[in-house]
């Protein structure tokens, strides 16, 4: 019997497109998770979460998948050369789209961090050629590959003891993700923005290193767009 006002059929085919377009997106989900788990890295944070060996933190928000490949990402053999791959310096394979479709699927879902209220910290280690070349003061630039970021000084000051550096990055963010909780790293207390995020280079100059306040420290202000 159809009801006043209501088109049946058009309402039976609206709610055969949302059943196969679910049945898609399972199926993608489905491949992807199979592609992923080929890496025993992913594998084992996978695994951990499923035997409860380390506890999950956004239940709620994330798919087992989703914050496994989060908590992946902040391991060495996670961003390395998946960095690399989205800048095109190494070639692209079918697992990387997969990270990186998985991860951007997740940073969507995820809140969008208070500390984007306050100028986060990253630095880079780049040649004057390469900054020149990179960060143009009025410039607008898309990233090809995530981009993280501390809201902590005394975590940039641990990154800089460990880790060759030329430039310090400042940036306003808008829709960085907070991933302390679930990283294998929570002592950086990283803000992840996600892959193609864009950004305009406000400033190009110096600013007081955060490791010596004497010493002034090629910086670099960006704000997410």
């Amino acid at each position: 019997m159809q009801k006043e006002g209501v088109d049946t059929k058009e309402l039976d085919t609206f709610v055969e497109k949302a059943r196969r377009e679910v049945g898609k997106r399972t199926a993608e989900s489905s491949r992807s998770l199979k592609r992923l788990l080929t890496n025993e890295d992913y594998k084992r944070i996978y695994n951990d979460f499923v035997s409860g060996k380390v506890t999950r933190k956004f239940t709620k928000e994330l798919s087992l998948e989703e914050e496994a490949v989060l908590r992946f990402y902040t391991t060495k053999e996670g961003y390395k050369n998946f960095n690399r791959a989205l800048r095109g310096e190494i070639p692209m394979t079918d697992f990387y789209i997969s990270q990186k479709k998985l991860m951007n699927q997740a940073l969507k879902k995820l809140p969008t961090s208070n500390h984007n209220n306050s100028l986060l910290y990253r630095i880079e280690d780049l040649s004057e050629d390469k900054i020149s070349e990179l960060y143009v003061q009025g410039s607008i630039i898309k990233t090809k590959g995530f981009t993280s970021a501390t809201y902590s000084e005394d975590a940039v000051i641990e990154a800089m003891r460990n880790r060759p550096y030329t430039v310090l990055i400042r940036i306003e963010g808008k829709d960085g993700k907070l991933i302390e909780g679930l990283s294998t790293l929570p002592s950086e207390k990283e803000i992840l923005f996600k892959s193609e995020t864009i950004f305009k280079v406000e400033k190009v100059g110096f600013s007081p290193n955060p490791e010596d306040y004497m010493i002034p420290i090629k910086t670099i202000w960006l704000k997410e767009l």
